[in-house]
Parts: structure tokens; sequence; C-alpha cells
């Protein structure tokens, strides 16, 4: 993930892979705003890791298959998250590899540390959705 995200970035190239990036660090930035903001609140992140489905059939990912989980296992960390009795809010959960392993406690990517960045993301929903908190 870059270390900026411009929420206005238009262009005639769209970058497929920036923009997933992009939409799994504010995914991220927005959860640990949602845990500031509302501390009765236990939100947490998950990243599930990458499934072995036909999704990636036609595409620049195919080769890396060997290194994705069984679709049997893609749901194991979404599973951990909401079923681990330890777990607290602003926790992070991931799979121990990059792109699949068993589910751990994994860390924030630095970008969505950013409180300005949360913040900005946060006012750009409220103003997107007209919901406000």
């Amino acid at each position: 993930t870059k270390e900026t995200l411009d929420l206005t970035e238009a262009s005639d190239k769209y970058d497929t892979e920036k923009v997933y990036n992009d939409t799994k660090m504010a995914n991220q930035a927005l959860t640990l705003a949602l845990n500031k903001r509302y501390p009765q609140v236990m939100a947490l992140a998950v990243h599930p890791g990458v499934a072995s489905t036909n999704l990636f059939n036609n595409n620049k990912f195919k080769d890396m298959a060997s290194q994705f989980a069984a679709p049997s296992a893609g749901c194991q960390t979404t599973v951990r998250a909401v079923t681990d009795v330890a777990a607290k809010a602003g926790m992070y959960f991931g799979p121990k590899e990059r792109y699949s392993g068993p589910p751990v406690v994994t860390e924030w990517s630095k970008t969505s540390l950013k409180e300005d960045l949360q913040e900005a993301l946060w006012d750009a929903c409220v103003k997107i959705t007209r919901v406000t908190f």
C-alpha cells in the first residue's frame, strides 16, 4: 500500500492493484477510527488471505495459486476473529504467511496508522453516506 491515498483520484487508467490495496488499507484505517470514536464497540479488522478459486484462473496471479489457501480454508481468519475470546478492540487478524496459513494477530499497515488519514476517511464516509454518528 502506498503512503498516501487520494480520495479524489480520477484517471482514465484504472489500476486494479492500487485500488485493491487502497481499499484494504482504508478498511484498516476505518476500523481504527471506529475504535477511537466508540471504545465500547469491539471493532476488528480481518485480512482473510487468498483462497485458490476460479477467480484467479485468468489473471496475472494464476501462477501464484500454490501460495493460496484451499477454498475450504478461506474463512478461517474471519472465524478466528469472531470467536477468539482473547480478541480485543483494534486487533487485526490475518494469515500467518502473506496469502495463507493459520490465522494470527498481525500488524497494521503503516499508512492505516496515520490519524489524519483515518479522520479524512471517516469524514469522507460521513459526507458520501450522509450518515452521522
